[in-house]
């Protein structure tokens, strides 16, 4: 304990000689990682120990780079069966700051997973009325980004995530859901890429089985991460690969009227809106079932399926004003735009179905807020008269709505 109150006193007030850094920082840390057993001590005198490890790496961080692994291991040793929360806090960052500043971290890397892993998740209570305690939130935020600070991690870290899933408690979920979104944006698609097949099931269980609209909602929100992650490739092949599942379950749907169609068509509709690339993608391969959907055997289908398709190809419209294409690239949707806009005209002149109308209605004023390259004059004016003959003509009032 001694040993370390001396070190932060003198550290604090004095700057190392820059000729006999890179010894004096080796020989402190050696001494400390040596001599002293930090979970043995105090919580105070373990905050201590954070502390150093802070300042060796704010301030010398060339220097402890070339300690390397020896830094690290001693690290790791330290923080091992560490309680308190004060100093998981400060112990979950200094993580994230190991892992950027020694690259030789990678010889530890499922040791640094599992010393931080073993926390999660975060079941802290903070003290009421205490202004001077740590949140919740605070060391949720703080390891979760530990666990997902590097592309190395993650070959432990998307398993063990898709592993808290299948827990019955809807907090754990939603943790392992977010701490999923943080992955993807701080690892990359190559590190997604091994586990894609096991991914959209694990995701697919939450959206459409659960209860919890929170765990629901945070579901949709990875889907849309790992979407949004796997158009960074520079190819299709890792984005056809997580998302042709979804496709190819969505046209069985619509071949044997499944009730369940509804959510594939919106997990779709999330996975499109997440870049340029996912829309174009799943464009070519839906709208094109949809519009056949619309379009086929009309005058057989009862009334709420003529609704159902026409809400589905009303939502993709509305999905597709959330993606702006290049300048030198057409919209997702422009390949398809005439015959989507002949279907929303005739459902809105639909002489026995006022929600159709309606929807139909909808759908033009959303073709007509995508792109304005994607229409001409013409257009402009054939909607304008549509909607103001509904206007003087239609006797339902949710159409003048």
């Amino acid at each position: 304990r001694e040993v370390l109150l001396g070190l932060q006193n003198i550290l604090s007030v004095h700057t190392l000689p820059e000729s006999d850094a890179q010894d004096i920082v080796t020989k402190i840390f050696q001494s400390i990682f040596r001599e002293i057993s930090v979970q043995s001590l105090p919580q105070s005198d373990r905050m201590i120990f954070y502390k150093l490890i802070e300042w060796g790496i704010n301030n010398h961080a060339q220097h402890i780079k070339i300690f390397g692994t020896d830094f690290v291991y001693g690290f790791i040793q330290g923080m091992e069966g560490e309680k308190d929360p004060r100093n998981l806090l400060i112990a979950f960052r200094l993580v994230k700051k190991i892992v950027s500043t020694i690259p030789e971290f990678i010889k530890f890397d499922e040791d640094l997973f599992e010393i931080t892993s073993c926390y999660f998740p975060i079941t802290f209570t903070a003290k009421p009325n205490d202004p001077a305690s740590i949140s919740k939130e605070q060391l949720v935020i703080a390891l979760r980004e530990s666990l997902c600070c590097h592309p190395a991690l993650s070959q432990y870290c998307i398993p063990f995530l898709m592993q808290k899933l299948s827990e019955s408690s809807s907090d754990t979920k939603i943790e392992s859901l977010k701490a999923l979104s943080t992955c993807c944006h701080a690892s990359g698609w190559e590190s997604l890429s091994p586990f894609l097949l096991d991914l959209w099931p694990a995701l697919r269980v939450e959206i459409t089985s659960g209860s919890d609209s929170s765990v629901i909602d945070a579901a949709y929100q990875a889907l849309k991460d790992i979407v949004a992650t796997l158009s960074k490739s520079n190819d299709f092949e890792s984005l056809n690969k997580f998302i042709d599942p979804i496709i190819l379950q969505f046209v069985s749907q619509t071949r044997s009227e499944n009730d369940n169609i509804l959510t594939t068509a919106k997990i779709l509709r999330f996975a499109s809106s997440a870049s340029y690339k996912s829309c174009q993608l799943i464009f070519q391969k839906v709208i094109p079932v949809i519009l056949d959907l619309c379009d086929k055997d009309q005058n057989k289908k009862t009334e709420q399926a003529k609704f159902n398709n026409l809400s589905i190809l009303l939502d993709f419209t509305k999905s597709a004003r959330s993606i702006s294409s290049p300048l030198e690239l057409d919209h997702p949707i422009t390949p398809f735009f005439e015959n989507i806009y002949s279907i929303f005209s005739s459902a809105s002149f639909s002489s026995s179905l006022p929600t159709c109308r309606v929807l139909g209605i909808s759908g033009i004023c959303e073709l007509l807020c995508i792109d304005h390259r994607i229409y001409d004059e013409k257009h402009v004016e054939n909607s304008i008269h549509l909607i103001s003959n509904r206007l003087l003509e239609d006797s339902d009032e949710s159409c003048l709505l």
